[in-house]
């Protein structure tokens, strides 16, 4: 058996890990992973709360928004559909009427009502304009008999033959021979006509581009045409009523709407898209912010091209804007179109040239006469909003949200790192109040080990105010050693005495075995022989 010590290092096949570590990675990993995972799913959970309050607020919003858009539209819609049925009512009385110049004359004075647009940036202008342009008699073939335009009588001189479509205002129309074969109670309704207002024949123009937008619209001139046969005394067809509706009253009807804004604008932000618009059954817009999108006639009095995908920026201006072929643009607008002809209401979103998301509602106005009567439609309205207005008040929530979340995220960040600062001290504490004790009574065995029972250190354990398991192996362990160590002395005490023995022994069979010589008995028998000599010697006796 060896007598070197032994090595109580690991071997090549193991890793090393101290107690503490053994002690402090699980600590701080049963402690940091919860406590991380706790702030995580806090954070990710009010971020959500966030997100979801942010979203609920723009929902309510929104559908907030669409209602009121909603009600903005049917409200133009039932009034555009008024004006409309008025103007077929005053036809029809004015057909029971005398064709008399101040019987006409009194008529247009009567049908007044208010326009209002901007003078410039600072000043609007209301104006009482009469709802007919013109008021006009014909008879059977289609000749002027009498004609007030503007509140003023025509002179016969300059009465004309309007069965003949270049003797019209707009040099084009065609509504006497659309006309001409009415039977009584039958009236027949234009499409909007007028000069395109990028035309230099428009007197209220949009050519020039400095011009506050809407400025012109006081100077704009379009109508729309009722005609239906007048009736004489004898009940006796004897030539047709000519109404002119003053198209400026239709956009009025729509013009002053702001979705954003309560009550009415003066004119609306074109920019902000915040406004009404209205299209024909034909799909061309007939009241807009910007005059020139409204259908018009060219020099040559054909209605003017529309937008298509080629059309330039510059060009755009000159002409007209029709939702039915505007799907290059976005194809909201032909959708619309398409639902207001189906005689649905309903809600489009787009982005607009400004980069703006606006909520449009769409609702269709009925009218069954004239050009509209195939389609039973006058057109639709449409009515739009940013929804980067009506957001405004989410965003604020959303901001305000945000600050907070950032708020409690810092302060969820800091309880964090005081809480794995906390957590790294205390587990070290902990495993170092294990391992130091472990740490000295493992220094104790070493010395122990070398014979030494360091007492002290064992000591140090024991005595500690607050006790545990690791003072009590002290207690042991010390008791141990001290066991062992007199077992060692008394081993040492025994092993010395047998040692001594065993050299006695060891003495006793050596001169045994010398004695047991032939060498030694032969000296043994001369050292006899030499004493009987002596002894004879001394008593006297003869050798």
């Amino acid at each position: 058996m060896s007598d070197q010590p032994t090595d109580l290092s690991t071997s090549s096949h193991q890793q090393y890990l101290s107690l503490l570590g053994r002690i402090l990675i699980p600590s701080l990993l049963s402690g940091l992973i919860p406590l991380l995972l706790i702030g995580f799913f806090a954070m990710r959970g009010f971020s959500r709360a966030s997100d979801v309050a942010e979203q609920t607020a723009r929902n309510a919003l929104d559908q907030e928004a669409l209602d009121a858009l909603q009600l903005q539209a049917e409200t133009i819609a039932e009034n555009v559909e008024g004006l409309l049925d008025q103007a077929i009512q005053d036809t029809f009385g004015l057909a029971i009427l005398p064709a008399d110049p101040e019987l006409y004359a009194f008529f247009y004075e009567q049908h007044i009502a208010e326009i209002q647009y901007p003078k410039d940036e600072l000043v609007s202008i209301s104006e009482e304009v009469p709802l007919y342009r013109e008021i006009a008699f014909l008879d059977l073939t289609g000749q002027e008999k009498l004609k007030i335009v503007n509140g003023q009588r025509v002179s016969e001189r300059f009465l004309l033959d309007v069965s003949d479509p270049e003797n019209t205002t707009y040099a084009t129309e065609d509504y006497f021979a659309r006309s001409e074969k009415l039977a009584i109670g039958r009236i027949y309704v234009s499409p909007v006509t007028g000069w395109h207002a990028g035309q230099i024949k428009q007197p209220g123009n949009t050519l020039d581009a400095e011009r506050t937008i809407g400025s012109e619209f006081g100077r704009y001139e379009a109508v729309i045409r009722f005609v239906t046969p007048h009736i004489n005394t004898d009940g006796e067809i004897d030539g047709f009523v000519v109404l002119s509706l003053d198209h400026r009253h239709v956009i009025e009807q729509a013009i002053h709407f702001e979705s954003t804004e309560p009550g009415q604008v003066v004119w609306p932000d074109y920019t902000s898209g915040n406004y009404a618009v209205l299209f024909d059954h034909e799909g061309y817009t007939i009241a807009h912010p910007r005059l020139n999108r409204i259908r018009g006639l060219n020099f040559d009095g054909q209605l003017i091209d529309y937008w298509d995908n080629e059309t330039s920026r510059n060009d755009r201006e000159k002409l007209a804007f029709n939702w039915a072929k505007a799907g290059f643009l976005n194809e909201t607008f032909p959708a619309a179109y398409e639902a207001v002809m189906q005689n649905q209401a309903g809600f489009t979103t787009r982005t607009n040239n400004q980069d703006i998301t606006i909520l449009t509602y769409y609702q269709p106005i009925p009218f069954e006469h004239g050009v509209y009567r195939d389609s039973g439609l006058f057109g639709g309205v449409t009515i739009g909003a940013s929804l980067n207005r009506f957001h405004a008040a989410a965003d604020t929530v959303g901001e305000t949200i945000e600050q907070q979340q950032d708020s409690v995220q810092t302060k969820l960040w800091w309880i964090t790192a005081a809480g794995v600062a906390l957590l790294i001290t205390s587990a070290i504490l902990i495993a170092r109040s294990v391992t130091g004790p472990i740490r000295t009574l493992t220094q104790a065995a070493y010395r122990l080990e070398e014979g030494v029972l360091e007492a002290e250190l064992l000591d140090e354990i024991i005595e500690r105010p607050l006790q545990d398991e690791v003072g009590t192996l002290a207690a042991v362990f010390k008791a141990m050693a001290e066991k062992v160590q007199l077992r060692e002395k008394k081993l040492k005490a025994t092993v010395q005495k047998l040692k001594i023995e065993i050299d006695q022994q060891k003495s006793q069979r050596k001169v045994q075995e010398i004695a047991d010589s032939d060498f030694f008995k032969k000296l043994e028998k001369e050292a006899n022989v030499m004493r009987d000599r002596r002894d004879k010697k001394l008593e006297g006796e003869p050798i």
